[in-house]
């Protein structure tokens, strides 16, 4: 079969892109539990945010399995000309 070149800077936007998404789902998860001790039966847990955070990981995981899977088999379709 037929591999393309990797690119560099693509790798390094993608991982970019990543930190970014996992950053924000994250800070947003503490946030969000942080608001809920504030709430009248509720509180804020720990365990919330490592499942809100290992949720958003795999919601990552996929969409980039999914785009590689994409792309494997119409690589013409990554061209931005």
């Amino acid at each position: 079969p037929l591999h393309r070149k990797e690119d560099p800077h693509r790798r390094r936007r993608l991982n970019l892109l990543i930190l970014i998404s996992l950053s924000t789902s994250i800070l947003y998860a503490i946030s969000d539990e942080f608001h809920q001790t504030f709430i009248p039966g509720r509180s804020g847990e720990v365990s919330d945010v490592l499942l809100d955070s290992t949720s958003a990981l795999i919601g990552i995981y996929l969409v980039m399995f999914m785009y590689q899977k994409i792309t494997s088999r119409n690589p013409a379709s990554l061209k931005t000309e």
